[in-house]
């Protein structure tokens, strides 16, 4: 009856031990799973910050560009059709000129 009882001790020893090893093992390999995805994750966001830092500065040169008194100058004679307070504009027109060659 001891040696039977002892049988039993070990076998359900043994089980629980499986149990656990098993349980352990499962959850290691979630765990890693989800740190695997998790990576994967920071990569694509790792990625996504730089691409969206080279764009950050590309922008950042062109509002540089921008700031510069000439190039608003240009701009605003080019665009806006500005002129400085102290010009004037002609305008030439060949209409006249092309009835008087005829």
């Amino acid at each position: 009856m001891k040696f039977f009882r002892r049988n039993i001790f070990t076998i359900l020893l043994v089980l629980a031990l499986i149990f656990v090893l098993g349980f352990s093992a499962v959850t290691y390999l979630k765990q890693e799973q989800l740190l695997t995805q998790k990576q994967l994750e920071l990569d694509a966001k790792v990625k996504e910050h730089e691409d969206l830092m080279a764009a950050l500065r590309i922008l950042q040169e062109q509002v540089d560009q921008l700031d510069n008194a000439e190039t608003k100058e240009s701009l605003a004679r080019q665009k806006l059709n500005m002129i400085m307070p102290d010009e004037m504009i002609y305008v030439i027109t060949f209409d006249r000129l092309l009835k008087d060659d005829e």
